[in-house]
């Protein structure tokens, strides 16, 4: 699973990592988790307008710094897809480009999709980038298009606008799904934070009550000797 966080309000965070399912600590661009699940859910609506306001938080994260490749990647293949009439639900051509220019971002897109969730999970002793990207599941069509991207010719817009779909299904499965589960505080993790803050409540009552006890004998004892 992959990684996903930045700085910006560089709170500490607990995130799914690139190589394992391990989680570490870093600093994320969010305010809290609640707005990185804003995000997640309105980026893969079916609302232009969910879609949009989820582009323009995710526009804020990237002007923090340290922007994590899988959410970069998301957005921009999302955002080439709003410029495609194959997937835009108005009829107007008035943000639409050329053929040419849509295979070329697409392309760029993959191309970087591939080198980045690699670039973080690539072994020392693994040579070949393809071979890299396939141990982490990443579908063979989008590791060929970054090959023939990189040393042969553009592949045709049929075929990267079919492998932007492929891309972001991975992108979900890969980071997505595993970082919404693996957000603290949520599920089970809620019911056993809400047991333990019980049994400590608890604990500190029976302190409180001993340590009562305790200073009621003793003004007692006090009062005695008086």
């Amino acid at each position: 699973m992959e990684p996903a966080l930045l700085l910006g309000f560089q709170e500490e965070a607990q995130v799914v990592t690139e190589s394992s399912s391990s989680s570490a600590r870093r600093l994320v661009p969010w305010l809290n988790w609640d707005e990185w699940l804003f995000v997640k859910h309105a980026l893969f609506s079916d609302s232009p307008h969910s879609v949009s306001s989820a582009l323009k938080r995710i526009s804020a994260w990237r002007s923090r710094g340290s922007f994590p490749v899988l959410i970069e990647v998301t957005a921009s293949i999302i955002e080439i897809q709003l410029k495609d009439p194959c997937f835009r639900q108005d009829e107007s051509n008035d943000a639409s480009l050329s053929e040419e220019m849509l295979a070329m971002l697409y392309c760029m897109a993959i191309m970087r999709l591939v080198n980045g969730a690699v670039e973080k999970t690539r072994k020392k002793e693994v040579a070949s980038i393809a071979v890299a990207a396939d141990a982490i599941g990443i579908p063979r069509m989008l590791i060929d298009i970054r090959h023939e991207g990189s040393h042969r010719e553009l592949p045709s817009l049929k075929i990267v606008r079919s492998a932007s779909v492929k891309a972001l299904d991975w992108l979900k499965s890969y980071y997505w799904e595993p970082q919404s589960k693996a957000i603290p505080f949520q599920g089970e993790g809620i019911a056993n934070i809400k047991k333990e803050i019980k049994s400590k409540i608890r604990e500190l009552a029976i302190c409180l009550k001993v340590n009562g006890s305790a200073q009621s004998s003793s003004s007692l004892l006090k009062g005695k000797r008086l």
